[in-house]
């Protein structure tokens, strides 16, 4: 068995011959590509590389259309809860802002048929999981199928699955018995609550705070479906199971696709939303741009030095905030309530308090390096200001190199703030050197599960 292991761009593939591989893996990297057309490059040179009858697998793609559901669910957790609803809206805003990692719609893959006609078929699965956190609830896997000829195609009837539970698919599944058969329009109650929590905060006559927000959700009776149940029901059934986003275009919906386990061996199965006819169009509209945030911290220091070289102090704004669109009233006018309120961090809530110590000074510059952020006070929230577990693996080894010491990723989660950090390697200073391991201090932050 012969093995070649090469480090270099994922679209840097111009030394492979077409046709060389079976599969193509992209597992949980598109998310950090920077842009829409890179992604493009990416999928356009792993079609050529790979063999007539092969595959590319794009694995943990972050779904663009739950994009706000995802990040409303985040602050309404970490909310104190006698914050207002419009207070709470203005936070989702400023973090969908600052979204740094790439997020694909669904369609996009559905719409690359167009565009590059060897993809004969793809599939599209939610992500598998029992446990209720991010890394499952709002990504999926996508299966591109280059130039196949699979022995049967297999197109299942269609059944709305508007108010079904599982008890009812059950029921139709055993006294049905279904070659096969598609569940359209069934409430993902993974989500469900998340992208009705998007539509409550966009309705103006919302008055409801933080902890009501939370109560309704509590006590709210729905008739959503976990999932991994179906799965469970399919197999106790001798199905096969294709779970895919719904084809109806609401991102709280999807689309169960039973075949006997037999049959779909035998082939491909389609879903409403890869047989959906999609115009490719502009291909950015399938996601967002993840430069935009960095691009927004450079405007702001160029803006202010535009500013002062050109107005007397006084006229200089003490604050400057960028923004994709300007709140409206129904009337059309500029929502001034609506403003959120800017700031020198990333719109950061603490006050800001300059390092003073030369070990707060020398974290200040890691993270200001990291972040992309020139004021960082030594209370502020690493997670606050932008950070992820990405940027916070950085932060890790450069405080390693810096310090000599072993910061861990538990560590920073457990103290995000430069005070914490610096007060923790002060104490480990102070012990014996075979004894270098940073344990969090006493400050305790509110965390959600990822």
């Amino acid at each position: 068995c012969h093995v070649s292991l090469a480090q270099k761009r994922a679209e840097d593939m111009a030394d492979v011959a077409p046709n060389t591989f079976d599969v193509v893996l992209l597992s949980s990297i598109v998310q950090y590509f920077p842009s829409m057309e890179y992604l493009l490059q990416v999928i356009e040179e792993s079609i050529r590389v790979v063999k007539p009858g092969g595959m590319i697998f794009l694995g943990d793609i972050r779904n663009f259309y739950l994009m706000k559901a995802f990040h409303s669910s985040v602050q309404l957790y970490q909310a104190t809860p006698s914050l207002s609803g419009q207070q709470l809206k203005s936070k989702i805003d400023r973090k969908m802002e600052q979204e740094t990692e790439l997020l694909v719609s669904p369609e996009l893959f559905v719409a690359l048929k167009e565009k590059h006609p060897e993809i004969t078929h793809v599939q599209i699965r939610l992500q598998r999981g029992k446990e209720n956190n991010e890394l499952n609830k709002y990504r999926y896997n996508v299966l591109l199928h280059i130039e196949a000829k699979p022995g049967k195609v297999i197109t299942p009837t269609v059944e709305s699955g508007a108010a079904l539970g599982v008890q009812e698919i059950e029921t139709y599944l055993r006294e049905q018995e279904p070659e096969s058969v598609c569940f359209s329009g069934l409430v993902n109650s993974r989500v469900a609550n998340d992208v009705e929590l998007v539509e409550l905060l966009s309705q103006p006559e919302s008055k409801q705070n933080v902890q009501q927000l939370r109560q309704f959700f509590k006590s709210k009776e729905s008739k959503s479906i976990e999932p991994e149940r179906l799965y469970e029901l399919s197999a106790s059934l001798g199905y096969s199971l294709e779970l895919c986003w719904s084809a109806q275009g609401s991102p709280e919906l999807m689309d169960a696709v039973f075949v006997r386990s037999e049959l779909a061996a035998e082939g491909i199965v389609l879903t409403p939303l890869t047989q959906k006819s999609v115009v490719g169009g502009n291909w950015n509209n399938y996601g967002n741009n993840p430069l935009i945030s960095q691009l927004r911290k450079e405007l702001i220091p160029q803006l202010r030095e535009y500013l002062e070289s050109r107005l007397p102090e006084y006229m200089v704004p003490s604050g400057l905030m960028v923004l994709s669109q300007l709140p409206l009233t129904p009337n059309g006018k500029v929502d001034r309530k609506a403003l959120p309120v800017p700031d020198m961090a990333s719109s950061v809530s603490t006050e800001y308090v300059a390092p003073q110590t030369e070990t707060q000074k020398i974290l200040a510059e890691i993270w200001a390096e990291v972040l992309g952020i020139e004021q960082i006070g030594i209370h502020d929230n690493f997670f606050d200001l932008g950070g992820h577990s990405l940027r916070a693996t950085q932060v890790v080894s450069r405080v390693r190199q810096g310090f000599g010491n072993e910061l861990t990723l538990q560590g920073l989660f457990e103290s995000p703030t430069i005070a914490g950090i610096a007060k923790n390697i002060e104490v480990v200073r102070q012990l014996p050197q075979d004894k270098t391991t940073l344990i969090s201090e006493t400050e305790e932050y509110e965390r959600f599960v990822l």
